[in-house]
């Protein structure tokens, strides 16, 4: 695997256990854990925080590192009003029923 592959794949653990909550808003980042967490070098892992912070998924606070980003009332109240306006065009646009190959895929 490439440095850019071990840095892709990171991004993409942290991103999805940021989503699903396995790493909470407001928690720290620590180098070293991950560096520990993903056999990874310093640089490698710094540079996946960069891509975290710029996707808006982490924040580095000066002197304290990085952390999860938390999000505000207001912001959460923005993400769910894009959201419901969002959904009923996703919806009309699926193919129903969906082809069989679709479905198969799914199981």
């Amino acid at each position: 695997m490439t440095r850019q592959q071990d840095m892709d794949s990171i991004v993409g653990t942290l991103e999805e256990d940021i989503v699903l909550w396995r790493i909470l808003p407001g928690e720290r980042l620590v180098e070293d854990v991950l560096m520990a967490r993903f056999d990874a070098k310093r640089h490698v892992i710094r540079r996946a925080l960069d891509v975290l912070e710029r996707m808006g998924l982490a924040e580095r606070l000066r002197n304290r590192g990085a952390q999860v980003r938390t999000y505000h009332d207001a912001e959460v109240t923005d993400l769910f009003a894009y959201r419901s306006l969002l959904e009923p065009s996703a919806v009309a646009l699926m193919q129903l029923p969906p082809p069989a190959e679709e479905m198969a895929g799914l199981e």
